[in-house]
């Protein structure tokens, strides 16, 4: 297995803001490593809102350790060059773990303002903070229906690269999504209640 071609992949998608050039390299991945991406997809599906997160934060560190690597010719002592290369994966990795929060609080946001500004704009700025609250609150209510879509994107692309049917992607995709999004919910469920009972 070429691990290069894998580690520039994940670059790629990572760099890359184009939904279309996004599948495009993930699927070309996905080619190279079926067995690896179909363990993904389907802890994806089942279990995406847990580990969401920390595949985030994953990737943010490896594209801060890309970047840092770019500069490492110019640092004298390999002290130094290793304290900049964790300094750029932890960084790079909380920047990431944080931005889709702070994306939907910032969508959420420009809503609330934008209902009122500039007519009252003080009234603008608190609903603001209150529509970018509920956008966040949103993202992760909504999170397990949109990591079991990924997840079961991912092992429909696997299947159909073994299989070579569309329906059987389609198929795939439906399924695991309908499968995938009522146990997560299910399981966010029993947490929220456990929670509830427990502090009762």
């Amino acid at each position: 297995m070429n691990l290069n071609f894998l580690i520039l992949g994940i670059f790629d998608i990572v760099r890359d803001l184009s939904l279309e050039q996004f599948f495009s390299v993930l699927i070309k991945v996905i080619r190279v490593y079926p067995w690896l991406f179909l363990i993904i997809g389907v802890l994806y599906c089942f279990f995406g809102k847990e580990i969401f997160d920390k595949i985030n934060f994953i990737i943010g560190g490896v594209f801060g350790l890309g970047l840092a690597f770019e500069v490492l010719y110019l640092l004298p002592r390999v002290f130094i060059q290793i304290l900049i290369l964790l300094i750029a994966f932890l960084t790079a990795g909380f920047i990431a773990f944080l931005a889709p929060y702070l994306l939907a609080g910032f969508v959420g946001f420009m809503f609330g303002v934008g209902l009122l500004n500039p007519l009252y704009m003080d009234l603008a700025l608190v609903l603001g903070v209150i529509f970018a609250a509920i956008a966040i609150l949103l993202f992760y209510f909504f999170l397990p229906m949109s990591t079991a879509l990924v997840g079961s994107i991912i092992v429909g692309e696997v299947f159909l690269l073994w299989t070579g049917s569309t329906v059987f992607l389609l198929a795939t995709i439906v399924v695991l999504f309908i499968i995938g999004s009522m146990f997560q919910i299910l399981e966010l469920s029993s947490a929220v209640t456990e929670e509830f009972t427990s502090e009762g």
